[in-house]
């Protein structure tokens, strides 16, 4: 391997541990603003996860061309220290989507809930106010 390409690697990888970490804070304040039903704050988080997602691809491809280029004990340690740190990140935010998955899907039964009590009180407002079938009487009361 030239010092070239061992030279470009490294930063390439803390690149990508630094994605992950920007991945794992915008899915933690993602997991808040669900909570806390504020949507627009969702949908910013949202877009701003799929960036980084898009960024991480980037930087796999640009790993994928050092992908069988053999490295001296030395850089192979730093950079398994770099990619253990990954693995952590990446296990906090499995464990942190999961969290949003969870809310999300509990915000929906109580939407689906609202509406269902929503649907069966317009039922019953519509069959209490329902027209009657003949059309009323009036009584000529003049005596």
């Amino acid at each position: 391997m030239t010092d070239d390409q061992k030279d470009k690697i490294e930063p390439v990888l803390q690149e990508k541990l630094q994605a992950y970490r920007d991945f794992l804070t915008a899915t933690l304040l993602l997991q808040e603003a669900l909570g806390n039903e504020e949507m627009d704050q969702v949908t910013r988080l949202l877009a701003d996860r799929e960036k980084l997602a898009g960024k991480v691809d980037r930087l796999d491809q640009q790993l994928s061309r050092y992908e069988h280029v053999p490295l001296p004990p030395a850089d192979r340690s730093r950079q398994a220290k770099i990619t253990d740190g990954m693995t952590d990140i990446l296990t906090s935010i499995v464990a942190a989507n999961d969290a949003c998955n969870t809310l999300a899907a509990s915000k929906c039964a109580g939407i689906r809930s609202d509406l269902m009590m929503v649907r069966q009180k317009e039922a019953g407002l519509h069959g209490y106010t329902a027209q009657p079938q003949r059309p009323p009487v009036f009584l000529n009361v003049k005596t």
